[in-house]
């Protein structure tokens, strides 16, 4: 992004004020007070709208005003851009009202919303880390304020981390890192589980060929006792038919006895 003009009017100090940004590295200078402030947070204002708990309404519009703006053009990939926002005092608070947004000489009107949007989709920012209520991108690799640069020097190592994380997007590979962690942790428990299962795989590989051994040794045996239990079951067949003939026989012989009594003479 290469900005190229801001135009105030009635931001903070300047009542209307249209200042043009040259081609190459740029200082702000001067007394506090001065203004430097006010256009590192007029062009925050122009790109992201207000910032709830971080940029207000009541910080930008000059005391007294009752409307504001802030317009802000740049050249991005070889597109010339302008985006305007306004700002106006109502009985309560100051909020930000419609604005437009130019690109290549076509405006498009569009909402405070719709403009940060637009914009985000524009420089590509993620859009998480520009939310409501900050724009850590933003304050921390284009300027950061005074207090904050105090927060990043007096926070612990871990919490400067997350910052950067944050600032450069990448906060997802801590997270990749984290969940990396826990899955090998897992896949760790889950090997001794396992290993606890087969610590004795070799025992028990050698009690299966033995039982293995044994069961075909019994198949051996019966496959050798099958041909003579065929057999023996054959002549017990032969033997119960003798049985039965034999019974059949002593039957006959017993019926024609008794036959035999009931037809003798009775002497007298």
């Amino acid at each position: 992004m290469l900005l190229k003009s801001l135009k105030l009017h009635n931001i903070r100090s300047y009542i209307d004020q249209e200042i043009a940004f040259p081609q190459g590295s740029l200082l702000l200078s001067g007394d506090i007070g001065s203004g430097k402030s006010t256009i590192l947070l007029a062009i925050e204002f122009a790109l992201f709208g207000l910032l709830r708990g971080e940029l207000s309404g009541s910080a930008l519009l000059r005391n007294g005003a009752e409307k504001g703006s802030v317009e802000l053009a740049f050249e991005l990939n070889g597109e010339n851009i302008s985006i305007c926002r306004t700002l106006h005092r109502s009985k309560g608070a100051i909020e930000q009202d419609a604005g437009y947004i130019i690109r290549n000489e076509m405006r498009k009107d569009a909402t405070a919303q719709e403009l940060k949007t637009e914009i985000l989709a524009l420089i590509g920012y993620p859009k998480d880390l520009v939310t409501k209520s900050k724009s850590l991108i933003y304050r921390y690799t284009v300027y950061t304020p005074q207090e904050a640069m105090k927060q990043i020097i007096l926070d612990d190592k871990e919490s400067r981390l997350d910052i950067l994380r944050k600032v450069f997007d990448i906060d997802k590979y801590k997270r990749i890192k984290e969940n990396a962690t826990t899955y090998a942790r897992t896949m760790r428990e889950t090997q001794r589980e396992y290993a606890g299962m087969i610590f004795d795989l070799e025992e028990k590989k050698r009690m299966k060929l033995a039982r293995e051994k044994e069961i075909q040794a019994i198949v051996d045996e019966i496959s050798t006792i099958l041909p003579e239990l065929e057999g023996a079951r054959e002549k017990t067949a032969e033997k119960k038919s003798a049985i039965e003939q034999t019974e059949q026989k002593i039957k006959d012989f017993n019926d024609k006895k008794r036959m035999l009594g009931l037809q003798r003479p009775s002497s007298g």
